[in-house]
């Protein structure tokens, strides 16, 4: 079996090498979202694990629990957990990403036992005071699983975890690199299914599967073909390989995303300081553009287009990089940060040239025949 092959098998079952190393006596730590510093986990010497939910499960047990006008991705990954899916799991930690997670954290806590669990504190504000309380709750975070682990985490421990997962970011710079060719040599469904693979391993194991795919999609002879369009994909809530295939399906090459487990989090490295705190709360306050934090130019005074450019810079960026003919939105039902962003992201990019698609999903894809006549329509539109 080839290394891609291998990562297909991986996302069907993510929970699989995670089962094994728990087996050899390595503690298990699930967390969600892209904002939790997983370098403090790796300098505990304990395994992140980043839960995801399931597109295939229909929520049936959470529902008991939860609101249905809830998070659909949240909704799933605390069903899958009642569930008992991931009994394999020593802790759990969760930070302040949305309403949706920090109203979650206790309701999951209750009901599904770990042996331990904590809660970071994420700010929505970028400001130098803000700098400070995140350093003090990733100071907090240290000492409470260095604890549970039985290790004192040194400065040199985190430091030495920051270029490992500064080497693994690298490795997915390089490997995202090879889709500016035309056509790209990995396709955008193969990419989501390295990440969902990558996001279930220790980190040391990541990087070698980053580089075994690189060698092989430089190397293989069947590689894929050239579409109609080279788009983009950004939004809430996607590990859907499912639904980048579709996008491929309907007539376009997906080339770049600005997803929460795509680049977010793991396109800028986290840099080195003398405390190393100091280096992870600028990374996951300052370098993570989402809707759920608050971003602003800093020039006075602050024009429409200065602001605009401030929040959403990065995703034109993207787009004249890898060369976009059209971007499309993805918006999970009940995710309020970027819902409340996609008019002056549409806004943003129509005045730059770039035609946009919104599409609102339910995290199943239940609706696919109407998002597959959308997709269809709106490549048409920008292949003309």
């Amino acid at each position: 079996m080839n290394t891609l092959e291998s990562v297909k098998a991986l996302c069907q079952k993510r929970d699989r090498r995670a089962r094994e190393l728990r087996g050899e006596g390595k503690k298990i730590i699930g967390y969600l979202s892209a904002y939790l510093p997983k370098e403090i986990i790796n300098a505990a010497g304990c395994v992140p694990y980043r839960i995801l939910g399931d597109p295939n499960e229909p929520i049936t047990d959470g529902d008991n629990f939860l609101e249905q006008a809830c998070c659909p991705f949240v909704r799933s990954c605390f069903d899958i957990g009642v569930k008992g899916r991931l009994d394999f799991l020593d802790g759990f930690v969760a930070p302040h990403y949305c309403h949706n997670i920090e109203g979650v954290y206790d309701i999951w806590t209750y009901n599904i036992k770990t042996d331990f669990s904590h809660f970071i504190d994420v700010p929505h504000t970028i400001h130098p005071s803000c700098h400070e309380f995140l350093k003090e709750e990733l100071a907090m975070f240290k000492d409470k699983i260095g604890e549970f682990a039985g290790v004192a985490i040194s400065n040199q421990k985190i430091s030495e975890s920051i270029l490992q997962y500064n080497e693994n970011r690298d490795l997915f710079r390089q490997m995202y690199e090879l889709r500016k060719q035309d056509p790209p040599l990995l396709s955008g469904s193969e990419v989501i299914e390295i990440i969902v693979a990558g996001s279930s391993m220790p980190v040391e194991e990541y990087s070698a599967l980053l580089k075994g795919c690189i060698e092989e999609a430089t190397t293989r002879t069947k590689r894929p073909e050239r579409k109609g369009a080279r788009v983009m994909v950004m939004g809430s809530g996607l590990d859907n390989p499912a639904f980048i295939e579709l996008i491929e399906q309907c007539g376009a090459n997906v080339v770049i995303d600005d997803l929460s487990v795509g680049t977010r989090g793991q396109w800028h490295d986290v840099e080195i300081t003398q405390d190393p705190l100091d280096g992870l709360a600028t990374m996951y306050l300052e370098k993570f553009p989402c809707s759920r934090n608050c971003r602003s130019s800093g020039l006075p005074p602050e024009t429409r287009q200065d602001d605009l450019r401030a929040r959403f810079g990065h995703i034109l960026d993207f787009a004249h990089d890898f060369d976009v003919a059209g971007v499309i939105v993805y918006t999970l039902r009940y995710c309020d940060p970027i819902q409340y962003d996609v008019p002056d992201i549409e806004d943003y990019l129509r005045e730059a040239g770039l035609p946009v698609l919104s599409v609102e999903d339910d995290y199943f894809m239940s609706g696919q025949g109407k998002l597959r006549t959308m997709i269809e329509a709106f490549l048409e539109m920008i292949e003309r």
